[in-house]
């Protein structure tokens, strides 16, 4: 069958999943760094969904957005979260999650060393 992410990207309309998916690869890559701590990935995936969900308000199509009243929340993601128009939303909240992350990570490790 192949590579379950590209299964999954070659088969997947939303480009949610897809950023979920090349996020994960990239955090997988770079994970030597921060060990593969498990709150880095936790951290970095819960601010990537945070702007996925304005993302899924915005495609959807203008009458559920206006029988829902989601133009409040597409104007306050519009307003706050940069690259928005482009689909890009998701990178700031992203790269902050993975400096919350990487905040944890650093506190609990120096957490676990013994005081002498």
């Amino acid at each position: 069958m192949g590579y379950p992410a590209a299964w999954i990207l070659s088969r997947s309309n939303s480009s949610y999943s897809r950023t979920l998916i090349l996020l994960f690869i990239l955090l997988a890559f770079i994970g030597k760094f921060f060990a593969h701590d498990r709150a880095v990935y936790v951290a970095t995936m819960i601010g990537t969904w945070a702007a996925a969900i304005f993302d899924c308000m915005k495609t959807l199509p203008a009458s559920v957005q206006t029988s829902l009243r989601l133009d409040v929340p597409i104007a306050f993601a519009e307003k706050y979260l940069p690259l928005f128009d482009k689909n890009l939303g998701w990178l700031l909240p992203a790269l902050v999650g993975f400096a919350i992350g990487m905040v944890i990570r650093s506190s609990r490790k120096g957490a676990l060393v013994p005081h002498a």
